[in-house]
């Protein structure tokens, strides 16, 4: 008997695929590879599933092996043709595990994948036993998280979403930039008052960045880039789907 987990995932280029696909069927696109996923392993129909071309990389097993670290159960997991992340490294010490992330840190773009950080773990199985785990996490693994990517683009317009319950949502109309691997030309502003503590102007140069590498957000504008020919962002005082008072 054996236990394996992992992490199911979808490369970049089979995202865009998808998304070109329900655009040219005229359905809503995914927001990211990550919510495409997600929304995937809910589908029953599996025939469906299968064409999303899902990728797994498996991470951890339990089985009755006399097998004494976390880096031997990785070699005996690739023996049984279970697909295992070829970017890991057994490390001597602390600061080798430092250099790998800031490698990969520099080079994460390069992956057909996105990814937000990397996961560190204690080898000893042994000390993982002894260590523990909490209700949500393992007491032996921590993720180091990369900084998140941050660039410039304009900010072209705002449009007002209205909410099943009425509430009315701004958000942010871009000039489409890349971004954390994913074309980006959205960014929810949450409400008005984000948009005041931004001092945000229709065209105005704006920093934009993925929060946990998913969502994107602006952080702030750049004044210094205005040339006279920003607008004003009205806030609405009735609702633009039946045009009650707000």
């Amino acid at each position: 008997e054996i236990e394996l987990r992992g992490e199911i995932y979808m490369r970049k280029d089979d995202f865009s695929k998808i998304n070109k696909e329900r655009k040219s069927e005229g359905v809503s696109l995914f927001a990211n590879p990550r919510n495409a996923t997600a929304g995937s392993l809910k589908i029953l129909d599996t025939q469906v599933v299968a064409k999303r071309n899902l990728q797994l990389f498996v991470y951890q097993c339990f089985a009755e092996k006399n097998y004494s670290t976390h880096w031997e159960t990785l070699q005996f997991i690739r023996q049984l043709g279970f697909p295992v992340n070829p970017n890991n490294i057994l490390a001597e010490n602390i600061s080798e595990v430092v250099k790998y992330c800031e490698k990969w840190q520099d080079k994460r773009n390069l992956l057909p994948y996105n990814i937000d950080g990397m996961v560190i773990k204690v080898n000893s199985l042994d000390l993982q036993r002894m260590l523990g785990t909490t209700s949500k996490s393992p007491r032996w693994a921590v993720a180091y998280k990369f900084p998140a990517e941050q660039v410039t683009t304009t900010l072209n317009d705002i449009n007002i979403q209205v909410g099943r319950t009425g509430i009315l949502t701004p958000v942010a109309l871009l000039e489409p930039i890349e971004l954390g691997g994913t074309l980006v030309s959205r960014a929810s502003l949450h409400n008005f008052e984000e948009i005041k503590r931004l001092s945000l102007k229709i065209k105005d140069k704006v920093l934009v960045e993925k929060g946990g590498e998913i969502i994107p957000k602006i952080i702030k504008n750049i004044p210094e880039l205005r040339n006279g020919l920003e607008e004003e962002i009205i806030i609405p005082d009735t609702c633009p789907i039946c045009e009650t008072s707000l």
